[in-house]
């Protein structure tokens, strides 16, 4: 069962699945886009959300951008030199926000 971002899930139902010796509490799920086929889901792995709780996950940033970089650095000679970062790039308040840490 493939569960993409975004996808409505449905709760059909409760119950138990018994296997081998153990009897496990499932939920019966059924996903937007895989129509003829509810699965079976363990109840410890669904968590019920309101729209408020969910409010803070819901982000306007987008995935960041982390990596090396080099850029060229004025020193106090007046000379370039060639340094190297690395950048991270994180949400902050609502936006992106791009951090460096010189490595050499």
């Amino acid at each position: 069962m493939g569960v993409g971002h975004g996808d409505h899930i449905d709760i059909l139902s409760e119950g138990s699945v018994t296997i081998d010796s153990g009897t496990y509490p499932v939920v019966q799920v059924q996903v937007e886009n895989n129509a003829p086929n509810p699965a079976y889901v363990l109840k410890r792995n669904v968590e019920p959300l309101t729209a408020d709780e969910l409010k803070p996950a819901i982000s306007s940033c987008g995935p960041g951008i982390d990596g090396e970089v080099d850029r060229w650095i004025v020193s106090k000679d007046g000379t370039l030199k060639l340094k190297r970062f690395m950048v991270t790039s994180k949400c902050v308040n609502g936006q992106m926000r791009s951090f460096s840490k010189p490595l050499n």
